[in-house]
């Protein structure tokens, strides 16, 4: 997961993936930015076969919010 993460400015300090057919891919992201925490949290981002949307959606995330 850190992959996905690793050319922004965030940093990862840690991480929960859960796939399912029925709720599709969730993801909670706990990052750190200039000494502050941030915790994401993404439902359902795409079909259940489709990890990077997840990933994408929670860049998306910090991007607006930092």
């Amino acid at each position: 997961m850190k992959n996905y993460f690793k050319n922004t400015k965030y940093t990862v300090t840690g991480a929960k993936l859960g796939i399912s057919v029925k709720s599709g891919v969730s993801y909670v992201g706990l990052f750190t930015y200039k000494g502050k925490h941030y915790i994401t949290v993404v439902l359902h981002a795409d079909q259940y076969t489709n990890l990077s949307a997840v990933f994408r959606e929670t860049k998306r995330i910090l991007n607006q919010t930092i």
